[in-house]
């Protein structure tokens, strides 16, 4: 009896590894308007999970930063993170169409006629580019909570969209925020220079002015991204909208980049990372712009929001980094409101 049970168990386990592949297979080939399984209905939110796995990859890709940018600089291991990722892009496109005879047309139908997958491209070139100006010239405590309500803003796009919201969710997206800002505050600055400065200049709102526009922008561009991310890719090929709007987004920084920077050519170590960091990249923003098939598509973007979180905590496992009692109960504030919204 015993080995029957054990049969009848692996089988069942099968069964849901085979549905959760080829939901993923099906959101990615643009053949899935809704899930309609039992197991994936009611208590869970597929698009939650999948910005919970988007946030995982992109705190991996921010740990492996710290790799490559001490000899490459920051905006240098950006052009080349979003140049190997565009390239990811476009080869795992080619095996999609298996040819390259049908990929023009595609190209044609899907990018020039498409405004979103345009502006999604420009409003993510811009998030980045403000979000490293705004760190340059802003305190990490003051800069990351500020970036860190653009999930709110999703949730608010989301609503003059026509999406409903339902009224728990605002406040548990609040508490996401909030706790996002507690960690973003309790994290120590891993430069000493604003130690030099006094306490109430620090934290001087009229000091950081320049800063605080250029979070803000930063938080209202990828709200935006991810807005016209979601809506292209709600009637399009994810991997398309993915790879046309990554192709936006390298042109715009490109041209930025060649009028302010020296472009550094990596080494074969880095041109490592570089790549793994571009494919963890575009895998992240492939699944945050999928969502747009799945039911409400607008909580992707709150849990993506949370990377920092599992930068620290892989930070925490792979380099020894202390956790101080702040940062923890910031980060079982965030996944205790993300576990509520996930089985309410």
């Amino acid at each position: 009896m015993d080995t029957v049970r054990n049969i009848r168990t692996r089988i069942c386990c099968c069964k849901r590894r085979l549905i959760l592949v080829n939901v993923w297979i099906n959101i990615f080939s643009g053949r899935l308007p809704s899930v309609s399984h039992p197991i994936l209905q009611k208590k869970v939110r597929l698009s939650l999970i999948f910005g919970i796995i988007a946030a995982a990859l992109w705190g991996l890709h921010d740990l492996l930063v710290r790799l490559v940018s001490q000899r490459l600089g920051v905006l240098n291991s950006l052009i080349w993170v979003i140049f190997f990722g565009t390239i990811f892009l476009f080869f795992f496109s080619l095996i999609q169409f298996n040819s390259l005879a049908i990929y023009p047309e595609n190209l044609s139908q899907s990018f020039f006629l498409r405004q979103e997958i345009i502006l999604s491209g420009i409003f993510f070139s811009i998030a980045m580019l403000a979000l490293f100006k705004s760190l340059k010239i802003g305190p990490l405590a003051i800069v990351a909570p500020i970036i860190g309500i653009y999930p709110i803003i999703s949730l608010i796009l989301a609503y003059l969209a026509g999406a409903e919201i339902r009224l728990i969710f605002w406040p548990l997206v609040f508490f996401v925020v909030l706790g996002i800002a507690v960690i973003s505050i309790a994290t120590p600055e891993e430069s000493a220079q604003n130690e030099l400065d006094s306490h109430k200049k620090y934290w001087s709102i009229q000091y950081h002015f320049p800063a605080i526009i250029y979070s803000l922008l930063a938080a209202v561009s990828f709200a935006i991204t991810f807005h016209f991310g979601q809506q292209a890719s709600n009637s399009s090929n994810t991997l398309e909208v993915s790879l046309h709007s990554r192709v936006v987004t390298f042109t715009v920084i490109f041209l930025v980049f060649i009028f302010t920077q020296t472009i550094i050519i990596p080494r074969a170590r880095e041109i490592f990372f570089l790549g793994l960091m571009g494919l963890l990249d575009v895998a992240a923003i492939s699944l945050v712009f999928g969502a747009g098939k799945l039911e409400m598509p607008a909580l992707a973007p709150v849990a993506a929001a949370n990377f920092g979180i599992f930068t620290l905590i892989l930070a925490y496992f792979i380099l020894g980094e202390k956790l101080n009692t702040l940062q923890v109960a910031g980060i079982i504030s965030v996944f205790s409101c993300l576990t509520v919204i996930l089985l309410v």
